[in-house]
């Protein structure tokens, strides 16, 4: 693996941890 890679994989890891925390905090709500 090189580095675009990781990169561009742990971007996406980012990506859906935010919108799983955003959908988590709207259904608390």
């Amino acid at each position: 693996m090189n580095c675009a890679q990781i990169q561009t994989t742990y971007t996406h890891f980012l990506l859906s941890y935010k919108q799983y925390v955003d959908n988590s905090v709207k259904t608390n709500n």
